[in-house]
C-alpha cells in the first residue's frame, strides 16, 4: 500500500478483506471486489505467499487461500493451535 514498500498496512488491509467476505453485512452488496480491483487481488495474492502469513494461518487452522477465497477455520478434533 505504501510507496516505501511492505508495511503493517498491507497486512491489515488483507485481514479487513478477509473479514469482509467471511462476515458480510446483513444485506451485502453483490460486488466481486477482487475481480474488479486487480491491484488488490495482486496484493492479497502476494500476502498469501509470505512465509509469516502461511505460518500464522496454519497456526490458526486457516486454509489457503486465506485472503483471495477465505473460508472459516476448521480445527481438527482434539487439536490445539500451534
Amino acid at each position: 500500500m505504501l510507496r516505501s514498500g511492505f508495511s503493517v498496512c498491507d497486512l491489515y488491509l488483507g485481514v479487513c478483506c478477509r473479514w469482509m467476505v467471511l462476515y458480510p453485512r446483513e444485506d451485502p452488496l453483490p460486488i466481486d471486489w477482487v475481480g474488479r480491483f486487480p491491484a488488490l487481488a495482486a496484493l492479497l495474492g502476494a500476502l498469501e505467499q509470505r512465509s509469516a502469513v502461511v505460518e500464522a494461518c496454519a497456526g490458526e487452522w486457516i486454509a489457503s487461500p486465506c485472503l483471495l477465497s477465505p473460508s472459516m477455520p476448521e480445527p481438527l478434533e482434539g487439536s490445539v493451535p500451534g
